[in-house]
């Protein structure tokens, strides 16, 4: 576990280094173009089960995913189809419209289901909801927020699918989602404490 910090540790203070410039978007331009997002995403970026929100990501964190799907580092059909044509000036737009609108907001509904989504496991929210707060600083908590509400730096996690927080994960894992932070905290997730993640973030509004 003292490694494990260690590592973590060293990659905080890398990502800390890593500044990116970025031009300045166009809210109401930015509002346009995402229209087309409304189908998947909901209205205002709100998220529609299994897509997550988008509502209230930073600026640099939207611009980063959607280049990552317009080059294929990020791997989806769907998405890299959809990134591709878009221009640095069309990305800017959409990520400073999405980044002022509000955060969805609320904690505690009803449970989203708690499988892989092949029933092979079943995660429980209470043993989630410890494991999201295992690791003080290196923990969930300490990057994505109390439950999951996520920073100016980190996405909001609360209320995502449990099939799409898996996916997400194993990807990390993979390395087939590339993120220095991410990959160094899942190595030592299994497939019980991804579906315990799962549950608990889930659980969450």
């Amino acid at each position: 576990m003292k490694i494990r910090l260690l590592r973590v540790a060293a990659v905080c203070a890398l990502l800390a280094t890593m500044g990116i410039v970025q031009a300045a978007g166009n809210i109401e331009a930015g509002k346009k173009k995402a229209a087309s997002c409304n189908t998947c995403h909901g209205e205002d970026g709100q998220g529609i089960n299994p897509t997550p929100p988008l509502a209230g990501l930073t600026e640099e964190y939207f611009t980063r995913q959607m280049n990552a799907y317009k080059t294929g580092k990020r791997e989806n059909a769907m998405m890299e189809a959809f990134a591709r044509p878009l221009s640095d000036k069309d990305l800017a737009d959409m990520a400073a419209y999405y980044a002022a609108l509000p955060k969805p907001c609320g904690d505690g509904g009803a449970p989203a289901p708690t499988t892989t989504g092949t029933g092979e496991v079943i995660g429980d929210i209470d043993a989630g909801k410890r494991k999201a707060a295992k690791g003080g600083a290196s923990s969930c908590n300490g990057c994505h927020g109390l439950h999951g509400r996520g920073d100016p730096l980190n996405p909001r996690i609360a209320g995502l699918a449990t099939g799409y927080f898996i996916h997400e994960m194993n990807d990390y894992k993979t390395g087939a989602r590339e993120h220095l932070m991410m990959q160094v905290v899942v190595q030592d997730l299994n497939e019980k404490d991804m579906a315990d993640l799962a549950a608990y973030f889930a659980s969450l509004r």
